[in-house]
């Protein structure tokens, strides 16, 4: 038996069919079992030792039972598996190494367990992992700084823990993660500089820690959707940059120790549902201010034949930044290149708009690049040839 229970049709004889047990999945073929799927039978017991003789499987899905004891090393043993998902029981002690030696796995979750000790850095022996969630136990320890290197995870799950320590730097190397959330642990230090690089982040949860400093300028590079920083103790002002995020749904900053006048430009955050400040030491409000004017100095005109200014307006709403009275409020030269080279694909590159927003957003501006591609007929080349001359001018001069 695998789990240490009793199940329904479930038997010892050897002559019987295993294949139609519950829960099991066999080979058409070899008739070799490939899958375990007894999720949700509020199974108690430990998980057998016997399990690594199944060499063919490739799924094992025990989530959501009562499941105690030890994560068996025979795990291990199990070459073909590419998903292992034993999530919401009871099971405690540490991660077996033996799990790295799973070069097939894709899929790995033990959220909401026991489970202790430190994050073994061997899981970034796993080649094709693009799924990690270790949500909701009782790790230690800091986030192995190997993982960072993993450019084919593309979920991390590590919330509700005890980890310590920084994030690092090597967290840019990250360019296929979309989900990262170390929410509610005991995470200090700064948000790395080079966070910007990490491109592909649509959700991006520091919640609940004890980071300082400011808030990176850079964070405006990402086209995420959720950006949750409550509850630390960031300082410093809320940069403007961010108000050109139009993919954020949720932005969340309350409970810092942010200053000074919120920026007039995070009124143009159209498609954010929830925008939270309070309790920081800011003054002011997030009006339409920056967006109000744009939408009136833009020929609407333009938005008869182009569905979407969104791209565009961002243009012109950087150059409101780089008018700012005081050079802190201003953008860099360097920022405001990535700010526009974020909103330009490569010349041969297919424009692929971020997932949470219409199909048409960026089209427009896009175009802009190669004025003889555009496709608006009420832009005309020298009013495209504009905009591309306004924004090299500001990318060429630090105002």
């Amino acid at each position: 038996m695998l789990i240490m229970c009793c199940m329904t049709g479930w038997t010892d004889t050897p002559s019987s069919d295993y294949c139609v047990w519950r829960g099991i999945g066999c080979d058409n073929a070899t008739f070799n079992v490939v899958s375990l799927n007894l999720s949700g039978l509020n199974l108690d017991g430990e998980i057998s030792h016997a399990i690594g003789q199944l060499k063919s499987l490739v799924s094992i899905d025990l989530r959501a039972n009562q499941l105690s004891g030890q994560i068996p090393d025979e795990i291990g043993d199990c070459s073909s598996l590419e998903s292992l998902d034993l999530s919401f029981n009871k099971l405690f002690g540490d991660i077996p190494f033996s799990i790295s030696k799973l070069k097939q796995l894709e899929t790995l979750v033990l959220k909401n367990n026991q489970l202790i000790g430190h994050i073994p850095s061997t899981l970034s022996q796993i080649p094709n992992l693009k799924i990690l969630d270790l949500a909701q136990n009782r790790f230690s320890g800091e986030i192995p700084r190997l993982l960072y290197w993993n450019e084919v995870l593309q979920y991390l799950g590590l919330r509700g823990n005890n980890l310590q320590g920084s994030l690092s730097s090597d967290m840019s190397q990250l360019t296929g993660l979309w989900y990262f959330d170390v929410r509610n642990n005991s995470l200090s230090g700064s948000i790395p500089e080079n966070i910007g690089n990490c491109t592909s982040f649509q959700v991006l949860d520091l919640s609940y820690n004890n980071f300082t400093g400011d808030v990176p300028f850079n964070i405006g590079f990402l086209q995420v959707a959720t950006l949750s920083l409550q509850n630390n103790h960031f300082s410093g002002q809320i940069p403007s940059v961010i108000g050109l995020m139009q993919a954020l749904a949720v932005l969340d900053l309350s409970f810092n120790m942010l200053s000074g006048t919120i920026p007039p430009i995070l009124g143009n955050l159209t498609y954010t549902e929830k925008l939270e400040l309070n309790d920081n030491q800011l003054t002011g409000h997030s009006g339409k201010g920056s967006k109000q004017l744009s939408d009136e100095t833009v020929d609407p005109e333009i938005t008869e034949t182009c569905s979407d200014l969104g791209d565009i307006k961002k243009v012109f709403q950087l150059a409101l930044l780089c008018t700012k009275r005081q050079p802190s409020d201003r953008p860099t030269m360097h920022e405001v290149v990535r700010v526009l080279g974020s909103l330009v694909p490569p010349p041969d590159a297919k424009l692929t708009p971020p997932v949470s927003l219409p199909s048409s957003k960026g089209d427009c501006y896009a175009n802009l690049k190669t004025p003889h591609l555009i496709n608006c007929p009420s832009i005309s080349t020298s009013d495209a040839q504009l905009f591309l001359e306004f924004g090299q001018v500001i990318s060429q001069n630090n105002v």
